[in-house]
Parts: structure tokens; C-alpha cells; sequence
């Protein structure tokens, strides 16, 4: 999975143990990508981008490039000859 550099990890404090130590509550994960910086819920994952269309789509087209060069490693290092089709 590659991993999104908007995605992070709010969390919201709850309370104070004392003056210098908070407790903190829940963690929300956040798109610095929005100028809003909204709560989503990808996990970072590029592929379930809750905002932006096409940088799910591009997600899943790089992910199914690494399949298909994956399995023609595979290919190769059992010995089958892989070549690549003119088009």
C-alpha cells in the first residue's frame, strides 16, 4: 500500500492529568491535502481516498501495474519466456 503524505492522526484531548499532561480521547484521522483539513477515513490508504477521485483511480491503476509486473517476475523466474506485446 502506498501510503498517502496527506493522511494523519488528530488527536482530540479529552482532559488534564495536571497542568503539563493531557488525557487524551479519540483519534481522528485528518486530509492535510483539504484546505480544511477534514476528517476521512482512508487510513492513508491512497485507494480509498474519501476526496479526490483521481488520486483513487491513479492509486489503483499503480497497484494493478505491481500485480501484473509481479506475476511476470513470477513467470520469468520459473522459466517461461515473457514478451512483452507490439501494439
Amino acid at each position: 500500500m502506498d501510503k498517502c503524505s496527506c493522511y494523519y492522526i488528530q488527536r482530540y484531548i479529552k482532559g488534564w492529568r495536571n497542568p503539563s499532561t493531557p488525557v487524551y480521547g479519540r483519534e481522528v484521522g485528518v486530509c492535510y491535502g483539504t484546505k480544511e483539513k477534514e476528517e476521512c477515513t482512508c487510513g492513508g490508504d491512497r485507494t480509498k481516498c474519501d476526496f479526490y477521485d483521481y488520486i483513487k483511480e491513479k492509486a489503483q491503476a499503480d497497484k494493478e501495474r505491481k500485480k501484473v509486473h509481479e506475476a511476470i517476475k513470477f513467470l520469468t523466474a520459473i522459466g517461461y519466456n515473457v514478451t512483452k506485446r507490439s501494439k
